[in-house]
């Protein structure tokens, strides 16, 4: 069974515009209202033939709602066959004006009561600008992939070619040089390579992760928590005397046992319990594209921090606090199986040093769900109509 909706007649939409107009509307729309009215269902030569063609979808009367009434733009230009001689003239003028409408008639709020105005002030040239370049990633991938209608942000990174294997490198490279010119230009170096090098190798499968979240539930997971433990545990055994017998040969074997050990054992108790806490967010589990972000980027955050604490308790000893947590960073960016957050990271600074998205993407995006721009399918973002996202694929501003 497929349910269509029917085109709304020419009277329908009149009644529709005039209940969302002022109790005593300009003689501007009452003109404009009475034209429509008597515009006939079929397309024939009638000065409202081009605004009933508009008005009969919903989208065309939601976009005449927002941009001429909720606006206060004069209606009169609506009747003028010289601008507007077609269906598709019009409705492209109103997809333009669509932006600047809903942007400078709807201002920020921090009510969580209202759900329909942005959390934050636009631009509205440049949030076109930005959503122009969405939709024409969208519609032509820069990776060479199908077009889409989704706009997920953990596919971000791989849809615009922003996380390429020199970009790997450069990023963990540019990381190390941060800690260098901070605790030493050497050691900076030293790790920005090591960095450099695991992103650039391992970084490409985080392109193809979907989000995860962080999961403390014990009910029905006691078992899985404890097999987690004992194979983190026995691979952590292993490693540490592989380690401390290499180690042993330069620092002597018995510290270097201990210290293999030592950093084996908390190193795969880690690892198992990160293993247990890591579980897929899932569409039934991210009910909103912010709910998904957010606890990816928590379960980072978490697993990052906990292995740069677990080498800074280690490795403190022998090798400095500084040079212990680093090593623990090192391990806890590449350790797990959801990175989707990292990668979406790099891609945002890139993006936003090239002046085509926001730094803060995702807010952003919230917001221009917010004003009805996108709407959500559980995790993913959608262009409100497909037609808009057309309209601004089809802009070739530069970005």
């Amino acid at each position: 069974m497929v349910i269509e909706p029917q085109p709304v007649i020419p009277k329908a939409a009149a009644a529709y515009l005039k209940r969302c107009l002022p109790p005593q509307p300009q003689a501007k729309w009452e003109q404009v209202l009475a034209v429509l009215r008597t515009a006939p269902a079929a397309m024939t030569v009638h000065p409202g033939a081009t605004l009933a063609a508009v008005a009969r979808t919903a989208l065309g009367l939601w976009l005449l709602r927002v941009v001429y009434i909720d606006g206060r733009v004069d209606p009169a230009p609506l009747l003028d066959p010289v601008r507007f001689p077609d269906s598709d003239q019009l409705r492209g003028h109103l997809f333009d004006q669509l932006i600047p409408a809903l942007v400078t008639t709807r201002s920020p709020s921090a009510d969580p009561a209202d759900p329909f105005r942005p959390r934050h002030r636009h631009d509205p040239v440049q949030t076109r600008r930005w959503l122009a370049y969405l939709a024409r990633t969208m519609t032509r991938p820069p990776d060479g992939s199908a077009p889409t209608r989704d706009i997920a942000w953990w596919r971000l990174a791989q849809g615009t070619r922003m996380f390429t294997a020199t970009i790997r490198f450069a990023s963990g490279l540019a990381l190390g040089l941060v800690f260098g010119l901070v605790f030493g230009l050497v050691f900076g170096l030293v790790f920005g390579l090591m960095v450099g090098l695991v992103f650039g190798l391992m970084g490409g499968s985080w392109l193809l992760e979907e989000p995860g979240l962080t999961n403390l539930r014990l009910h029905g997971r006691v078992s899985q928590l404890a097999g987690g433990l004992a194979f983190g545990l026995a691979g952590g055994l292993v490693f540490g005397l592989a380690f401390g017998l290499v180690s042993g040969i330069v620092g002597g074997l018995v510290f270097g046992l201990v210290l293999g050990l030592a950093f084996g054992l908390a190193f795969g108790l880690v690892v198992g319990l990160i293993t247990w806490v890591e579980v897929p967010s899932g569409a039934e589990r991210a009910t909103a594209p912010m709910t998904s972000w957010r606890a990816d980027r928590a379960l980072n955050l978490v697993r990052t921090a906990t292995f740069m604490l677990m080498g800074g308790l280690v490795f403190g000893l022998a090798f400095g606090l500084v040079g212990g947590s680093a090593d623990g960073l090192a391990v806890g960016l590449v350790s797990g199986n959801h990175h989707a957050w990292l990668a979406y990271l790099v891609a945002t600074y890139r993006l936003a040093w090239a002046g085509r998205l926001p730094r803060a993407l995702m807010p952003f995006l919230d917001d221009a769900h917010r004003l009805g721009l996108l709407r959500a399918v559980g995790p993913i973002y959608q262009f409100r109509h497909a037609d808009l996202q057309d309209h601004l694929a089809a802009d070739s501003s530069p970005n």
